[in-house]
């Protein structure tokens, strides 16, 4: 019991007034909310606090060790002393900064993604090899026009995009809710004071967005049965190029979408068949870098000056 007590020695009280210097910088960097929604924002990042807190605080308890076992305040000891100290007080914002990373909303959409990527290959789930999407329909051919094929499943997946268009227009322009959408993409914080719960109408976006990257998906499967496994390049490629196509078509435009789509998958096969399929990607990519320099807001998308 006596060893375990000691007096405090100026190099303790001083590296415990760094450590609470430390601290102050990390509250410090919390901004005063002003607003309801500024005041959301700071309670989002209480996690990425919380974890750098922590962080800090088990530092502090084995540096408080340490000079209960090891009293000595000798020439060496104070240096290496700090160092510590000198560590904890430049990288408090870059911790805090790498953990916004990581335990933000950002970091946690990644870190799900690699997560499902990597479950997915396990053997009882997906595997690492690639499986065949199994045949709902018989995909027979339904019409020969000038030797191109028409198939069942070709008809079937472009009425199924075509009314999934129409219901999603319906949806954004025709409804209470698409209008609530539209608010709350425009300014969120005037969206809340008119009386639109925001976070409701996120997280329903999110919902929706995902349910059409679904549809699209079995789409895709029922069309190109051959699936690769989740971590393969090809749905990063086929995410890009659905990008690639509201781009194309006007970003905000539903139908400008769509037929961003359309035009670039025509260009694809097109391509594909009379100059080289191994350049297929190539030619995507090249349609995106002309309308970016000739026609930034998109074939039907509209340029939109913002008042000031």
């Amino acid at each position: 019991m006596a060893a375990a007590e000691h007096d405090v020695t100026r190099l303790e009280a001083f590296s415990d007034a760094v450590f609470g210097f430390a601290i102050t910088l990390l509250v410090v960097s919390l901004e005063v909310p002003k607003t309801f929604d500024e005041l959301m924002q700071v309670m989002r990042g209480l996690p990425v606090f919380a974890v750098t807190f922590a962080i800090l605080l088990m530092i502090w308890q084995e540096h408080h060790g340490f000079f209960k076992r090891f009293p000595s305040s000798d020439g060496v000891t104070i240096w290496l002393n700090g160092a510590l100290l000198f560590v904890v007080v430049s990288y408090i914002y870059p911790l805090k900064f790498l953990f916004s990373g990581i335990v933000g909303p950002d970091g946690i959409r990644i870190g799900a993604d690699g997560t499902f990527q990597n479950v997915g290959q396990l053997k009882w789930l997906f595997g690492t090899q690639p499986q065949r999407m199994p045949g709902l329909i018989d995909d027979k051919i339904l019409a020969n026009v000038s030797g191109v094929q028409v198939h069942l499943v070709d008809v079937l997946g472009t009425v199924t995009a075509l009314a999934l268009m129409l219901v999603l227009d319906w949806l954004i322009f025709r409804t209470r809710l698409g209008r609530a959408m539209r608010a709350v993409s425009h300014d969120t914080a005037v969206a809340s004071l008119m009386g639109i719960n925001v976070d409701a109408v996120i997280s329903f976006t999110f919902v929706l967005g995902s349910s059409l990257a679904a549809a699209a998906g079995f789409l895709y499967a029922m069309k190109y049965p051959g699936l690769n496994q989740p971590a393969h390049a090809t749905w990063v490629l086929l995410g890009l190029k659905a990008f690639v196509a509201a781009v194309i078509g006007g970003i905000g435009n539903i139908r400008g979408a769509m037929l961003g789509g359309v035009l670039i998958g025509f260009i694809e096969l097109f391509g594909a068949a009379y100059l080289s399929p191994h350049l297929r990607d190539i030619y995507v990519f090249s349609i995106l870098i002309l309308v970016l320099l000739f026609r930034p807001s998109g074939i039907l998308g509209t340029a939109v000056a913002e008042k000031v």
